[in-house]
């Protein structure tokens, strides 16, 4: 009996984790895309990545997100939008003014909300915000004519995947048919608050701008994506979580 609800607690939690062997996101991100525009009054360049996200019987919650400028509170610079489906897609949508970020020089915490490094490196700058009065941080990293666009957001329920494996890390490369170059995963801390989901894109701006898709970025040069697996022992207790998150209801909050 007890290898039976092994198989069933491996199975189940597998949608979110089977992808560790490759390191694609296959059957994390469902689709993504990802588009730069230029605001017709200010003229300032935007960029914004939506992913749908089937996660595993998991329910995002339903919000809209704003980052301000410290500044100028009355000024946005950028906007996270979250919500499911009844068809068990999440939906996660970034959206930042790229020019807003750099003429404010909020060269920020180039880290996680957990504290590990961003799973990106051969950035020149980084630019971070927090949502205020949430657990959300976008960021705005560049390296010449390339800017890489991510948010992380700490979900309350991924405390309990921290408390059996603290200060880690899991991402996924985007499918490759999607066109765009990125990663999407998890993180845990050791300290709550400070475990959830995160996704970094990137790509290449070229001038001008326009209501247009944005170029491809190369796979080659920088910036780098990181992407990674977990040990044996921590992946079983990663799986056993996402199995008893959905058997509870799947239903996420954000960390406050």
């Amino acid at each position: 009996m007890k290898n039976i609800v092994k198989v069933g607690i491996v199975a189940v939690a597998s949608l979110w984790l089977t992808a560790c062997g490759s390191n694609t996101a296959n059957s994390i991100i469902k689709g993504v895309s990802l588009r730069t525009y230029e605001h017709p009054s200010t003229h300032h360049q935007y960029m914004e990545v939506k992913a749908e996200i089937d996660s595993a019987n998991m329910i995002f919650p339903t919000a809209y997100l704003q980052v301000v400028d410290p500044k100028n509170p009355e000024k946005e610079l950028g906007t996270v939008h979250l919500q499911s489906d009844f068809n068990g897609k999440n939906l996660l949508v970034v959206n930042a003014d790229i020019s807003g970020f750099k003429l404010g020089s909020y060269i920020g915490e180039s880290k996680l909300p957990n504290g590990n490094p961003l799973p990106v490196a051969g950035l020149s700058n980084v630019f971070a915000l927090n949502v205020k009065g949430e657990k959300t941080r976008i960021y705005v990293g560049e390296y010449q004519d390339q800017v890489v666009l991510g948010v992380a957001v700490a979900m309350k329920e991924f405390d309990g995947l921290a408390a059996s494996v603290p200060n880690s890390n899991l991402f996924f490369a985007f499918p490759q048919d999607s066109g765009v170059s990125g990663i999407a995963g998890f993180f845990t801390g050791s300290t709550s608050s400070t475990s959830g989901i995160a996704l970094f894109a990137k790509t290449t701006f070229t001038s001008p701008l326009g209501m247009q898709k944005l170029s491809r970025a190369s796979a080659t040069g920088a910036p780098q994506f990181r992407v990674n697996a977990l040990k044996s022992s921590d992946m079983w207790k990663t799986q056993y979580f996402f199995w008893d998150l959905n058997r509870r209801g799947g239903k996420l909050h954000l960390a406050k």
